[in-house]
């Protein structure tokens, strides 16, 4: 009897290990970051489409403190946004909700995750404040397919502002650091 009361606590214990690890929030790495925002990818009529992702950051329920398991998707967003790529460019940061709560109330929350990612990445990232703005868009653009209370809607969206002027400022920084290498190297004969 001792032994089927030590199964089902297994059991139990073994289903409670699933769902946690099915639960874990799936993130972005360095590459996938930099190559959904890469301003040198040519898009055909780009004017309608955005160089964006979509970010699983986590927060505590109903506030903008970010849980420490967000550190991790931080610190590799951080990475993107001081690399060679992006560091000139202009980044979006536009935090999301589902469609459970108060309307007026999803949309204040979703700024101010936005507003608590900015922050991270200024202070622990070192990520330059003027690269970054902010803004909330609450429950208004739900994902495709899901229901409107899925966790998955729950995010933050980073998007390129403006691409043409990303990759002006990538190819002004490329050709001076061309030039400042050329100078350095001086034969006097």
């Amino acid at each position: 009897m001792k032994s089927i009361g030590v199964f089902v606590a297994l059991l139990f214990s073994s289903s409670a290990i699933v769902h946690a690890n099915e639960s874990r929030p799936e993130y972005q790495n360095l590459s996938n970051i930099e190559q959904a925002l890469n301003p040198l990818d040519f898009m055909a009529n780009h004017d309608g489409i955005k160089h964006s992702i979509n970010l699983n950051i986590q927060f505590a329920v109903n506030s903008a403190r970010l849980l420490d398991s967000a550190t991790d998707q931080l610190k590799i967003l951080g990475q993107a946004l001081n690399g060679k790529r992006l560091n000139n460019c202009q980044i979006q940061l536009t935090g999301h909700t589902d469609a459970t709560g108060n309307a007026k109330l999803n949309l204040i929350l979703s700024d101010a995750r936005a507003k608590a990612v900015k922050e991270w990445l200024v202070t622990q990232a070192q990520v330059t404040a003027t690269q970054l703005s902010t803004s909330g868009s609450g429950e208004t653009t739900l994902l495709a397919g899901l229901a409107e209370s899925d966790a998955k809607h729950r995010r933050v969206e980073v998007s390129l502002v403006d691409v043409k002027a990303c990759r002006e400022s990538m190819a002004s920084t490329n050709s001076q650091t061309q030039s400042n290498s050329q100078e350095k190297v001086k034969i006097e004969w």
